[in-house]
């Protein structure tokens, strides 16, 4: 059966930059690419639909959901023949089921329709029974939405968190995030006088500040690293995170009396990335959670050596090309000071580290992420 050329309707966010319009961006210059893909067409996610309390959410209720629905009707527009969906809880009011309208936008598409899964919230162990209920009620009703032909996910953990909802093994794909072409590098002793970071050893934890990156860890380990090791935070808080979570890791670093080793980049313009990664002396990925970092892919774009935690996903990446990461072997501020400290001692092991970094980013390339993407719109299409 011939399936002709693809029309795809996309739901991503774009006009406001994050993790996933980075991600959405690389992979669409990459399909762009095929002949088999006529067009890509954009349906911007909101950005102001994450109503601040549940008195706000209740009164915005029906509106929202009627906003989502005119949404998922415009993914059909234009001669569209399929639908790519990019999920974040947040880019559909929020996880609360009286925040989320990821159903209603869903109700409204008439195409094949694929789902890529960019989070799963799970219930903490001290979460209530009730919130627990509510939790797996709105985790169902996105994930076993009938709209949906097929999930792809980046980690092999999220698959089988997505069988545990009640997805179907063959209506899931995981699919390696992509690592995205490097830009040129400048020259580092320029940037490191630039920036008043002459003779010191730069750790660099990169993205959105977020709890689920780890960077009380972080903080706490650089309080026994020697005077000359700095920390960047080389990101900002999250346009959709109205909690404190930035506010006390600023605390944390002036009650340790760190501020002249502790740097908030705030937001980074793609620009700058350039600079930053060529100072770097260790990345850090102390993450708690991860369904495929942007951040971590960025790292092995340009090489870095990675300290990472011996979370299941960076276990799966090290599984795969052995000595690409540097696992701690317990997630803690005393085992990552420690680790830390054997590196910066050890130039043969950061060269190895530098050389496994780049062996991987070649060899799972947004190049390759947006091939195996094409032959599952394929697939799909030929259904």
């Amino acid at each position: 059966m011939s399936i002709g050329t693809i029309n795809l309707s996309v739901f991503t966010r774009s006009a406001v930059r994050c993790g996933v319009s980075d991600y959405s961006r690389y992979l669409h210059a990459e399909l762009e690419r095929f002949p088999e893909i006529e067009s890509i067409r954009i349906v911007d996610a909101p950005t102001d639909v994450v109503r601040a309390g549940a008195f706000s959410a209740l009164e915005h209720y029906h509106a929202d959901k009627q906003r989502f629905r005119e949404l998922g009707a415009k993914m059909n527009a234009l001669g569209a023949n399929l639908a790519h969906v990019q999920f974040q809880y947040f880019f559909f009011g929020g996880v609360a089921p009286h925040k989320n309208h990821t159903a209603a936008f869903l109700s409204a598409i008439r195409l094949p329709t694929v789902m890529t899964v960019h989070e799963i919230a799970l219930p903490k162990p001290q979460t209530p029974l009730s919130h627990r209920l509510l939790l797996q009620s709105v985790n169902r009703s996105i994930f076993l939405n009938p709209a949906l032909h097929h999930l792809i996910v980046h980690t092999e953990q999220d698959r089988q968190r997505l069988e545990r909802i009640g997805v179907p093994h063959n209506k899931i794909s995981v699919l390696l995030h992509g690592i995205p072409t490097p830009q040129p590098l400048p020259n580092p002793d320029a940037v490191r006088k630039e920036m008043g970071l002459e003779g010191r050893k730069v750790l660099t934890l990169f993205g959105f500040l977020s709890n689920k990156k780890g960077h009380a860890f972080a903080i706490n380990a650089l309080e026994g690293l020697p005077e000359d090791v700095v920390l960047l935070f080389a990101g900002g808080q999250h346009p959709d995170d109205h909690t404190d979570y930035v506010p006390n890791l600023r605390r944390l670093v002036s009650q340790l009396h760190l501020e002249r080793r502790v740097r908030f980049m705030d937001y980074l313009p793609e620009a700058q990335i350039p600079s930053i990664m060529s100072l770097t002396d260790i990345a850090l990925a102390p993450y708690t959670e991860t369904s495929g970092s942007g951040s971590l892919a960025l790292f092995m774009a340009y090489g870095l050596p990675i300290v990472a935690s011996p979370i299941p996903p960076h276990q799966q990446i090290e599984h795969e090309a052995k000595g690409c990461l540097s696992l701690l072997p317990k997630l803690s501020s005393d085992c990552l000071r420690d680790h830390i400290s054997s590196l910066l001692n050890s130039p043969t092991r950061l060269s190895s580290l530098h050389d496994s970094a780049l062996a991987y980013a070649e060899t799972h390339s947004y190049q390759h992420m947006a091939q195996e993407t094409l032959a599952l719109y394929q697939q799909l299409l030929k259904k």
